[in-house]
């Protein structure tokens, strides 16, 4: 495939109003160089390309653009290389970054894809890292591992578009001192989607805080499965963690089980969560209609008003895609 077909094929999915650094993965295959403006300066870190991507950022760095990687699969019967992906992101000591890792599948097959991705913070670095699934029925297996370091702070943020069937496992390790992990994630389930979420959050370290915030939405007959756990250890005192899943169920049809638990094993910690699942307010509805709004426009008003929290609690770059693909505002299924 000729570069300039491979840049027709990824312009929708890139960043329209933010400026960004590149790296596009085409059926497994790296294409070097393919936007020279946007390519990940040396003085800032190092991009690895063998057996798995290895993103480096130097000690000290402020990296002004978000780092785009991202992996596209065209063909019916992509190569193994397509097929397993692992990502290893290390991020020196003080420096600052945002990285982006958006799989997207072009094709109708239903495929199976591995990602391995993980990060490790440095003392005092600072990461926002962001995950999107933009996919059409390809089956993903996905893990996703956080090590951060004292005074370390990771902010993840997930969002799933499309009609998936995904099994994710996330786990962050707060091994060091006054390290710090938010993890954001939204996703909007449509047709036979089947999503299986994991979280498990380790506190080992005294004074480290953890925040998990995730909101989903699903129609048609698509089912999820949210299971959210934070353990504390013996001895990491003054531990401060809070767990919350929130859903939307726009059909009768649709399914979404949560199952958040706290394990604590130590004093002196603050630890909650919580988690709902239920439907569009009857008589919010019937209240927006007596007014003159159409039923379907009163039912993506309030579907926007449950995802306003989250959205906006994501970087713009981030609001940018979730505007350009619509899933999350559902007028009718």
């Amino acid at each position: 495939m000729k570069k300039s077909e491979i840049q027709k094929l990824i312009t929708p999915y890139l960043l329209r109003n933010t400026e960004s650094y590149v790296v596009v993965f085409v059926d497994g295959i790296v294409i070097a160089d393919l936007i020279p403006e946007q390519t990940l300066p040396q003085t800032l870190g190092s991009v690895s390309l063998s057996q798995q991507t290895c993103l480096t950022i130097k000690q000290g760095v402020f990296v002004p653009r978000p780092i785009h990687l991202l992996f596209v699969t065209t063909q019916n019967h992509a190569n193994d290389a397509a097929k397993h992906y692992q990502n290893k992101i290390i991020v020196g000591a003080g420096s600052e970054v945002g990285v982006i890792e958006e799989h997207v599948v072009l094709n109708d097959a239903v495929q199976c894809h591995n990602i391995t991705t993980h990060i490790h913070a440095k003392n005092k670095a600072k990461v926002v890292y962001s995950k999107i699934f933009n996919v059409t029925r390809a089956k993903q297996e996905a893990h996703l591992q956080l090590s951060l370091d004292a005074e370390s702070n990771i902010t993840t943020n997930h969002l799933i578009f499309g009609e998936v069937e995904l099994q994710e496992k996330i786990t962050v390790q707060l091994a060091h001192e006054r390290a710090l992990c938010v993890n954001n994630g939204l996703y909007d389930l449509a047709g036979n989607s089947k999503l299986f979420l994991d979280i498990a959050i380790w506190h080992i370290a005294n004074d480290c805080e953890s925040k998990v915030f995730f909101k989903g939405i699903a129609t048609d007959v698509a089912q999820a499965n949210f299971s959210g756990q934070i353990t504390v250890r013996e001895g990491a005192l003054r531990t401060k963690a809070r767990l919350d899943n929130k859903n939307l169920l726009l059909q009768d049809t649709a399914r979404i089980v949560s199952s958040p638990a706290l394990e604590i094993y130590a004093d002196d910690v603050q630890c909650s969560h919580g988690a709902t699942v239920g439907q569009l307010d009857a008589q919010a509805l019937w209240y927006l209609q007596s007014r003159g709004i159409d039923a379907d426009m009163a039912k993506q008003m309030l579907t926007q008003a449950f995802v306003h929290e989250i959205i906006y609690a994501l970087p713009k770059f981030l609001q940018e895609k979730t505007a350009h693909n619509m899933h999350f505002y559902p007028v009718a299924r």
